[in-house]
């Protein structure tokens, strides 16, 4: 498993059908060159929510091992053993949750409609 991971999140405006005109909000794993989870609309936090998406697919059995009541937004494994994460409890939410797997995340920016996310596990990034 990658210890270091760069993501980007790419602000937008749909065009599709019956979503004219809502915030979008895009989140693409650099290094894999691939989109990892995505947001339409708004009234909540889109930053929280495709963090937590992320979060949830990328950190599955880490998660297991969290206590969830000690997490606003995590909920415990289900009957299929799947631990859910409802990043709409807010973007701070799911840097605690991070956290307590042991990563740091690095807010670098905003620039030209993206904002980049540097995340890296906490030795690596005593020893740098």
């Amino acid at each position: 498993m990658e210890h270091n991971y760069k993501l980007k999140i790419r602000y937008g405006t749909s065009r599709a059908y019956g979503y004219e005109g809502q915030n979008t909000m895009s989140l693409k794993d650099v290094y894999r060159n691939k989109r990892v989870a995505y947001a339409v609309g708004g009234g909540y936090d889109m930053h929280g929510a495709i963090l937590g998406e992320w979060i949830q697919s990328e950190f599955q059995e880490e998660l297991k091992t969290l206590d969830a009541s000690k997490h606003n937004g995590m909920y415990p494994p289900n009957e299929k053993g799947k631990v859910y994460i409802n990043g709409c409890s807010g973007e701070r939410c799911m840097h605690g949750i991070l956290k307590d797997l042991g990563y740091d995340i690095w807010d670098v920016g905003y620039r030209k409609g993206s904002r980049l996310y540097f995340i890296t596990k906490i030795e690596e990034a005593k020893q740098a």
